[in-house]
């Protein structure tokens, strides 16, 4: 008989993975929104210590939750592609077109005010520091707990409802004052979850966030 920390007979599978998502994101919220404002950390007097410190710990939450998920055998994608390669190529083309379009739409109706008087090498050096997070990290992260485990383990025998509830946290978890965040997140996240469900891998959203944050980022800084 095989026993092991982390064993769950299958029947639970839907619990393990609800646990899975709210304990790996309430450690990640909890400590990003805590540990930089520590007194060691303001102590320091190193350049941008607050950021490095919050890249670190989103990296690291990250790996500590693919071990755990592969330990426990969570598969995101499917082992045998049921949709050829040209498929998802151009499924993930029109999910990218398909946010930037929302995304630009957005923009264009609703302005967001330029960011702070940043000098030319502040903002190379948030650039490459945020990357990490924005561009690596919190796109593989986002899409692993609400597309990945939502979809395919919590909500196995729902997908629609599982779309429509991981939208809405997704819209949740990130920082809205009032509606127009479930415009800007929630169309987004219906997308991606559209493309996971249609292709069965995991590949595909996380590749279009990763495309999808690099222009914001860029644009963010530099524009």
């Amino acid at each position: 008989m095989h026993i092991s920390l982390f064993y769950w007979s299958n029947k639970k599978r839907p619990m393990e993975a609800s646990c899975l998502f709210v304990s790996f994101y309430a450690l990640n919220f909890f400590l990003i929104q805590n540990l930089p404002s520590s007194p060691i950390i303001t102590r320091l007097s190193l350049s941008y210590a607050s950021d490095l410190l919050i890249t670190s710990i989103d990296v690291s939450t990250l790996l500590l939750l693919l071990y755990v998920m592969r330990r426990r055998g969570f598969e995101l994608s499917d082992k045998i592609l049921q949709k050829g390669l040209k498929t998802l190529i151009v499924i993930g083309f029109i999910a990218f077109v398909s946010i930037l379009v929302s995304d630009s739409t957005f923009r264009y109706i609703m302005p967001s005010p330029p960011i702070g008087p940043l000098s030319y090498d502040e903002r190379i050096a948030t650039f490459f520091i945020e990357f990490i997070i924005a561009v690596i990290s919190g796109p593989i992260f986002e899409e692993v707990l609400f597309r990945g485990l939502l979809l395919k383990y919590v909500f196995t025998d729902c997908p629609i409802i599982g779309l429509v509830i991981s939208t809405i946290l997704f819209v949740i978890a990130h920082p809205t004052v009032d509606w127009t965040g479930y415009w800007y997140y929630g169309v987004p996240a219906m997308v991606l979850g559209l493309a996971y469900l249609y292709t069965k891998s995991i590949k595909v959203p996380v590749v279009v966030h990763m495309a999808i944050n690099l222009l914001s980022h860029i644009q963010l800084k530099f524009f």
